[in-house]
């Protein structure tokens, strides 16, 4: 069974126990996978991912490494192009649309690529009915990436830049540019490191304090004035002068209560009034 776009993608990834870079991930989406063999449009065996020929045998990294190779070859500014536009020419290169149209290539190589994009959609397997839409989709993509990004005369890369071989992404940025990155990676060895400042002990919340723990703390000689009987008799009451008013009932009852049986808190409260 030929698997398309993200299940393929999912599959691809699977085997190779790593995710696919944007640039892989755009053409297993495209040319699909199989682990099968099957005949293309054009009759022709082929396995993989879209892989006929030599690339047979070949695993999907050597595939993608031997591709970059052959587009730097035709392309010589491919490092310099925008990702988008990249993604497209690889596409078209690996499935030989773009490879096999040379004035194409010239005319894309020395600037004109509005030019470049008519030329090569100035194609029979475009025009003819009998080509599978996706295919045409797939060249027209190339075309309007061509036209989305013109440039003014041709594009050369530095003497010293060489294709970068990593595993995985076989784009990268030219040598001399990765070891100036690389460079500035390690600017920061060897620098005396802060001294790391000591972690104040965090301070525990303060429990809210009762009411009579509260007056404990601020009066230490209540307790011992609590502790005398005679701090709980009421206060005495001067004589209203000029007057002869029997005192009521309940003032002639009010007489001081000793305070054997009662808890602190009720000695209090009767201290400050609250009878």
């Amino acid at each position: 069974m030929k698997l398309h776009g993200t299940p393929a993608v999912l599959a691809v990834q699977a085997m190779l126990g790593r995710l696919l870079t944007p640039m892989e991930e755009h053409l297993v989406k495209q040319e699909g996978y199989s682990t099968k063999e099957y005949k293309d449009t054009k009759g022709i065996a082929t396995t993989g991912v879209g892989q006929t020929g030599e690339f047979s045998d070949m695993s999907f990294d050597e595939v993608m490494q031997a591709q970059a190779d052959k587009t730097r070859r035709l392309f010589p500014g491919f490092d310099t192009l925008p990702e988008e536009l990249q993604k497209n020419i690889f596409s078209s290169v690996y499935r030989g649309s773009l490879s096999g149209s040379p004035k194409t290539i010239q005319l894309f190589n020395s600037g004109d690529r509005a030019a470049a994009a008519d030329e090569f959609l100035n194609n029979d397997e475009y025009r003819n009915p009998k080509t599978p839409q996706s295919i045409k989709d797939r060249m027209l993509a190339t075309a309007n990436a061509m036209r989305a990004n013109p440039r003014e005369g041709p594009v050369k890369l530095p003497e010293n830049a060489v294709p970068y071989r990593g595993a995985g992404f076989p784009f990268a940025l030219p040598e001399n540019v990765r070891q100036q990155t690389a460079s500035l990676a390690n600017l920061g060895q060897g620098l005396a490191q802060p001294t790391p400042q000591p972690v104040p002990t965090p301070i525990a919340p303060r429990v809210p304090l009762t009411g009579l723990e509260l007056l404990r703390s601020r009066m230490p000689s209540l307790e011992q004035e609590l502790a005398q009987p005679q701090a709980l008799a009421a206060p005495a009451r001067e004589p209203v002068q000029g007057t002869d008013v029997p005192q009521s009932r309940f003032a002639q009852s009010e007489k001081p209560q000793p305070n054997s049986g009662l808890g602190l808190s009720e000695q209090l409260m009767r201290y400050l009034g609250y009878r």
